[in-house]
């Protein structure tokens, strides 16, 4: 008989034909990763949501390493077939989001500016505006600000 949390897991999976990607099609996030919710009896959760992906690792192939995150090969967040899945750093995954061009500017599901914007911004702190000043004018923080100009975000 399987365990509580291997019924559970793939009870909420989907296999799509005609693609290598398993679906999760249980809760998502805002950020549409699939989660599920475990006891701490189960893996090395404490009784809370965890994204499904992790859990797949862990079901697959063990304990992730403190620190250390799962990162998708497939570019599909709600993915959790162990082989588009790979452990990674805060900053693989941050290189990975900028190459693929996921989290920059409009690509962004939550972003506020548009590319104009942030053409507008970087012309202001070049012309000595402060960021905190830009930051009022378009409504986000100064630590957007100071990404925008670094070229950490809308590269």
């Amino acid at each position: 008989m399987a365990s509580p949390i291997l019924e559970k897991f793939w009870n909420r999976v989907e296999l799509v034909p005609f693609t290598t990607c398993w679906l999760w099609n249980g809760p998502v996030d805002k950020d549409g990763y699939g989660v599920i919710s475990i006891g701490m009896q189960y893996l090395t959760y404490k009784a809370r949501p965890c994204r499904a992906h992790r859990v797949s690792w862990e079901l697959h192939f063990g304990e992730i390493p403190k620190g250390a995150q799962v990162l998708h090969s497939c570019d599909v967040p709600s993915c959790v077939n162990p082989s588009h899945l790979r452990l990674g750093t805060h900053a693989d995954n941050m290189r990975d989001k900028t190459i693929r061009k996921r989290i920059s500017g409009e690509n962004s599901p939550t972003h506020k500016l548009s590319a104009n914007d942030v053409d507008t911004i970087r012309a202001m702190l070049e012309s000595g505006i402060d960021g905190e000043t830009v930051a009022r004018q378009f409504n986000i923080t100064r630590q957007n600000v100071w990404c925008i100009k670094h070229r950490k975000t809308w590269l």
